[in-house]
């Protein structure tokens, strides 16, 4: 009898520990959210969203426990005054005194702004991440993404093993680091290839990207910045000078050594005078016509030549002749956008232990690494060349204008920190250039 009382009064006290563990977490809801506050922007109106607000909050640099404060604070003080039918400026005026009160004001009000004029004009922001094998490279785009609030992030792992597929001269079960070579530059050349045909699957995802104004990450080990070079310099500067001067201003063509701001603009299809002095006010208008009907027929020609080049993609390769790849100048010209190039490197102390981790990680009945060697040390020394092979090479072949940065494997939030400022100081450039 005295057990069972005993018992009980032991189950008793796990029940109030547990009810008192229960009262100590706090409850990420509010009784405010199920007040709805309608925000009028322009012709039609949006509920405002704590989380939305939040978020915007946190690509302006604003910690995340912060920006949630801050958002409910916000959501709090409107509903107390009665705001719930506001315009959009109404709204910023409100959120930039509620941040001006929790001590963010200032730099952070200039990015939130900046990025709202960014989203309301629908510019897309295509990141590219480059690297090696084992650097992290998924990790930090997928907490990248989180922090610009981009919902999507494309892996060229994933699109190499699609394209290859179609390509019976490529097409292998095992992934290029660990297949047998003879020499190094064997394995450079198979690798050289590989990158051309991601290459043509990329360049219909940035395509299409740049039609439909979405912003996007594409990051993996097969990323040739090399061959993006075209793109990465004419959205990131000609758009630019075309947007503030329109079709009277061009430079030579000569960008061999040159900074960001002295690249040179190519001549597209709209045929932009040399001299524009020299000619008179009605010749240009008779050009610019001339020009708008030259666009739409180059457009239409553009949509046939990728697609073209991606049906070419799905017929094997014969006689050892590599696929074509399409020129990236011939994006459609519809919507420009701002491409964000980031290459990532590792020291070699740090490579080798995160490749000995990877392989440590491998189960033991698994034939991946047959081909490099029989023991462990020297399957570490043969992914350790390749992958510093292939740092070296991508960083050789990186355009002017490429954000470099190292992985720091023991503080990766300081790296994730070098990305955001890499991105938020392209989009504060394209700003001060009056692209939005």
């Amino acid at each position: 009898m005295s057990k069972d009382l005993s018992n009980k009064g032991k189950e008793k006290l796990k029940k109030k520990k547990r009810i008192k563990s229960t009262q100590n977490i706090k409850d990420p809801s509010s009784r405010y959210d199920l007040i709805k506050i309608r925000v009028r922007l322009m012709d039609h109106y949006y509920v405002l969203s704590r989380f939305l607000v939040s978020q915007m909050l946190m690509v302006t640099k604003v910690p995340h426990q912060d920006s949630i404060h801050i958002a409910l604070t916000l959501k709090k003080n409107l509903v107390d005054k009665g705001c719930l039918d506001i315009t959009q400026e109404e709204l910023m005026v409100h959120l930039f005194q509620t941040m001006e009160e929790h001590g963010y004001s200032g730099i952070y009000r200039k990015i939130y702004e900046m990025m709202f004029r960014l989203h309301n004009k629908r510019v897309p922001v295509i990141i590219l991440i480059s690297g090696t094998k084992h650097i992290g490279k998924s990790t930090l785009a997928v907490q990248l993404s989180e922090r610009l609030n981009l919902g999507n992030i494309l892996q060229t792992d994933i699109v190499s093993s699609l394209m290859c597929s179609y390509i019976s001269t490529f097409y292998s079960q095992k992934q290029i680091w660990f297949r047998k070579y003879e020499n190094d530059q064997d394995f450079l050349a198979h690798y050289q290839e590989e990158c051309e045909i991601v290459r043509n699957g990329v360049h219909a995802d940035i395509s299409k990207s740049l039609r439909e104004g979405k912003s996007v990450i594409i990051e993996g080990s097969h990323i040739d910045l090399g061959l993006y070079q075209d793109i990465i310099e004419s959205h990131n500067l000609a758009f630019f000078q075309r947007e503030n001067n329109g079709n009277t201003n061009n430079t030579n063509n000569t960008n061999n050594g040159n900074t960001i701001k002295e690249t040179v603009i190519k001549n597209d299809s709209n045929n932009i005078p040399n001299d524009p002095k020299n000619s008179n006010q009605n010749s240009n208008n008779n050009n610019n016509n001339s020009n708008n009907n030259n666009s739409e027929s180059n457009k239409i020609q553009n949509d046939k030549e990728i697609s073209q080049n991606l049906q070419n993609l799905q017929n094997p390769i014969k006689n050892g002749n590599k696929p074509n790849t399409p020129n990236l100048e011939t994006l459609p010209s519809g919507r420009m956008g701002l491409i964000v190039p980031i290459f990532l490197t590792l020291d070699e102390k740090n490579h080798t232990s995160f490749i000995e981790n990877f392989i440590s990680c491998l189960e033991r009945s698994s034939d991946l690494l047959d081909d490099l060697g029989e023991d462990t040390e020297t399957q570490t020394a043969t992914l350790l060349s390749r992958f510093r092979l292939q740092q070296s090479y991508l960083h050789e072949r990186i355009p002017l204008t490429t954000n470099v940065i190292e992985v720091n494997p023991f503080d990766m939030e300081s790296t994730l920190e070098k990305m955001h400022n890499s991105v938020i100081e392209r989009i504060e450039w394209a700003s001060n250039n009056g692209r939005f």
